[in-house]
Parts: structure tokens; sequence; C-alpha cells
């Protein structure tokens, strides 16, 4: 993965680490913050 060196803003490196399909389901699941895990993930 090639990243920039001239990040302005904490939030542009977290866009080029998350890129890609995967981006709109990780923002997904992120959008409520922190949560307890399921009991079978323990």
């Amino acid at each position: 993965m090639k990243m920039r060196d001239d990040y302005t803003c904490p939030l542009e490196l977290v866009h080029d680490m998350i890129k890609g399909k995967w981006k709109p389901i990780i923002l997904w699941r992120l959008r409520l913050g922190a949560r307890e895990q399921p009991l079978f993930l323990s």
C-alpha cells in the first residue's frame, strides 16, 4: 500500500488506509462507537 507523507488531517490517513470495497462496511460498523463483543467471540 502506497501512502503519502503530507497528510493535513488524520482522517485523510484513515481514508487511505481503509479505502476500497471494505470502507463502507467498516464505517457502518463504527458509526455507533465501541460496543460489547458478542458472547461467542469471548
